[in-house]
């Protein structure tokens, strides 16, 4: 890796070429110093700017090397130096990441379900693609995690999404369960039959905590629509 060393150069100062016989050295007029201080001043941010670049620049490179590193733990530290050195909505770095939505570990889905909630806009189509594809993981807690994620990152009224997370509704896990009416509260369209026929069923459901919870979420469907 090569290494970058900034130097910082004084600027002479332009002062007139008249020679003066004083006993002292005249000291610069006002305006000549004040233009000097800018200088250097614009100089020293200028370093600072690009030397923090260049550090950016290299965080990035190393946890783009470490995405596929053979500890998950390292995989893991990869994404959450990625979520912070990257721009929101960088598609590079947004697809560079979905490469682990198949990872063999699950705590490293789990953990790129939290990127991508810091790196995608609504609606970004890598991140709801790849957060849909979590939707039927076989670890709870990555299922939980992708169906949080698409509440946050997926547009209302997609219906993909609102297929996957009605599909959640017959999760063996309650926990999963859970999230899902919450995040059809939010993303379904009004009056969706297909969401208001799926969380009907969980009037049903043999867990009593689910009762009231679909019960919530149909009256809040209803409201959405009547209100519509």
């Amino acid at each position: 890796m090569s290494c970058c060393t900034w130097r910082q150069h004084d600027t002479p100062e332009s002062g007139g070429h008249n020679v003066t016989f004083a006993s002292t050295p005249r000291d610069p007029p006002e305006d000549d110093k004040s233009a000097s201080s800018i200088n250097r001043k614009v100089s020293n941010s200028s370093a600072v700017s690009e030397s923090d670049a260049w550090k950016g620049d290299a965080v990035k490179r190393e946890a783009l090397s470490n995405l596929d590193n053979i500890d998950p733990l390292n995989r893991i530290v990869a994404l959450m130096s990625l979520e912070q050195v990257s721009q929101k909505d960088d598609q590079h770095m947004i697809c560079m990441v979905c490469t682990l939505r198949s990872d063999d570990d699950h705590r490293v889905r789990r953990a790129l379900m939290s990127t991508l909630c810091k790196m995608c806009n609504r609606g970004d189509e890598r991140g709801v693609a790849a957060a849909t594809a979590c939707l039927k993981d076989n670890h709870c807690s990555v299922r939980c995690s992708a169906v949080k994620t698409l509440r946050v990152i997926a547009h209302s009224g997609d219906q993909r999404v609102i297929e996957g997370l009605t599909a959640c509704l017959d999760d063996l896990e309650t926990r999963v369960v859970d999230v899902a009416l919450a995040a059809i509260c939010d993303l379904a369209p009004p009056n969706d039959p297909q969401s208001i026929r799926c969380v009907s069923d969980l009037l049903y459901h043999e867990d009593e905590s689910l009762h009231d919870l679909a019960r919530i979420a149909l009256t809040h469907i209803q409201t959405v629509s009547s209100t519509n």
